[in-house]
């Protein structure tokens, strides 16, 4: 029988700097359109028919930050400043089903943008959606969110991490600043992770071809 190879800490970093360096090339040859699915929808008319199956209540522009906030709770300070946070959300939700974005501030520090794209769907109990991001070309999903709306003072709505989360606060409160969806989240490269990534991978291949030279 074959000898089983473990992979080697070296190994896993070149292959996920690979996959990462990767990541940054395929989404920046993507289409502009993709990120701005919204843009065309209908600002200020819509038939009949749009405004039922438009559901109001999750449609909007959301928000976990208090910051300007006089008679903010503790516990809402306490969760818009847990690890990630706070976190902003653009939302559509249009005959049952769920588009929109999703952008954080652990997002703008762990990963190549500052911000991933949602899909997914209304349930009896909220929104069930994933928040993903092309990778070479082909949709990897990040994290499962759980939506849903609370009875509470300022009705704000429940963020749930479920599944996955990277750079995501594990839950939050989003409070609704705006019913105008035309306006997308700005998509911006980090361009020091990228840096810190490509400068890494450097580091390990070299430090391979020594050991390769050694043996």
């Amino acid at each position: 029988m074959a000898k089983r190879v473990r992979p080697t800490a070296l190994g896993i970093l070149i292959a996920a700097s690979g996959w990462i360096v990767s990541l940054f090339l395929g989404v920046l040859e993507l289409p502009a359109k993709i990120n701005s699915f919204m843009e065309e929808s209908p600002k200020t008319t819509q038939s009949a028919v749009d405004w039922l199956k438009l559901d109001t209540h999750y449609t909007g522009q959301w928000t976990s930050s208090v910051e300007d906030w006089i008679d903010a709770t503790e516990e809402e300070r306490a969760l818009a400043a847990a690890p990630s946070g706070p976190v902003r959300m653009r939302l559509r939700v249009y005959g049952g089903a769920v588009e929109g974005e999703v952008e954080s501030e652990g997002l703008k520090e762990r990963y190549i943008f500052n911000n991933l794209l949602l899909e997914g769907s209304k349930t009896s109990d909220g929104l069930d959606i994933w928040a993903y991001d092309y990778v070479d070309g082909k949709k990897t999903g990040f994290a499962k969110i759980h939506l849903s709306l609370t009875d509470e003072k300022r009705l704000p709505m429940s963020f749930q991490v479920v599944q996955g989360g990277m750079g995501l606060p594990a839950r939050a409160k989003l409070y609704r600043t705006a019913t105008d969806i035309s306006e997308p989240i700005e998509r911006q490269p980090n361009m020091d992770f990228l840096k810190r990534v490509i400068e890494q991978r450097k580091a390990a291949e070299a430090v391979g071809k020594n050991d390769e030279v050694g043996h």
